[in-house]
Formats: structure tokens, C-alpha cells, sequence
């Protein structure tokens, strides 16, 4: 079944004023990308009813495990993130030594900056995705999840 754009203001899912959107009721996105999906996710309903039920059990399944939801995955962690992999940093040498540490870190002070404070950054999003991993990988989980996981396992995992 596909919702018209009639309906679908009437169901108030986005409405002008905020406050009485459904959007705004259920966004509780910590991160401004968090923020979008939800939005296109919302924005564009699924009309097959096997995906509503998948979504249905996920989203069940992420509110039973709400208290255990990691906080180290912030906007902010991803903000940093992505301004690492926007800005163009010089070379790092490839001689893993003293003296080539000191030169970069005083010949490149800003580039060795931005990357000594992201890689906390990166640390904590790896802890992160490590730990919703941990909290939603087993059978029980709905399989659309299962497979977001594998990806996720694949990516942060050696």
C-alpha cells in the first residue's frame, strides 16, 4: 500500500510545528547522520509487509536493550571522523622512528594534531560498534539486523 501525500500529512509524521510530529516524538538520534536516516526512513514507509514486521522486531529489540546502548558513539565522534576524512594532511613517513616522529610533529603541527585527536575518536567509535555488536548479535536478533552486523563485523574486526 502506498500513502499518499495527503495521508501522509495528515498522520502528522512531519508537521511544521515540531512539536506535534511524529518525527520529532520518536527522534532520539544522538548523531546528525543518526538523525537523517531516521528522517528518509520515515519520509519514505515501506509498503512490503515482511520488511514492516523486520523493522518492527528491531526496533523492539533496540528499546529492551535501551539501558545497555553504548554512549561512546556521539555526534561529536562522528563529527571528528568525518573532519579527518575531509582534511587533506600531509605525508606521514613511512620510518616508524624518534626523529621522524618529532619532524612531523613539528613540521606538520596541525596535521599531527587533528590526527592525534581523532584517533581517539576512532577508538571510541570502534568500542562502540564493538559493543552494539556484542549486545544485538544472536539468533534471536531479526535477520535485516543480523546482516547490518555482519557489515559492521567486517569493518571493525582485524
Amino acid at each position: 500500500m502506498e500513502i499518499d501525500k495527503v495521508t501522509f500529512a495528515d498522520l502528522s509524521v512531519f508537521n511544521k510545528e515540531e512539536e506535534f510530529s511524529i518525527f520529532q516524538k520518536v527522534n532520539f538520534t544522538r548523531t546528525s547522520r543518526g538523525r537523517d536516516w531516521l528522517f528518509r526512513f520515515l519520509n519514505q514507509p515501506f509498503s512490503d509487509l515482511k520488511r514492516i514486521t523486520e523493522t518492527q522486531k528491531i526496533i523492539s529489540l533496540i528499546l529492551e536493550r535501551e539501558h545497555e546502548w553504548p554512549l561512546a558513539i556521539s555526534n561529536g565522534t562522528i563529527m571528528v571522523m568525518e573532519k579527518f576524512y575531509e582534511t587533506p594532511i600531509d605525508e606521514i613517513p613511512a620510518g616508524h622512528d624518534v626523529f621522524n616522529s618529532y619532524a612531523y610533529q613539528f613540521l606538520h603541527k596541525a596535521d599531527h594534531s587533528l590526527i592525534k585527536y581523532s584517533v581517539g575518536h576512532f577508538t571510541d567509535f570502534i568500542k562502540g560498534m564493538n559493543s552494539l555488536i556484542t549486545l544485538f548479535d544472536n539468533d534471536d536478533s531479526p535477520l535485516l539486523l543480523r546482516s547490518y552486523l555482519e557489515r559492521a563485523k567486517k569493518i571493525t574486526r582485524p
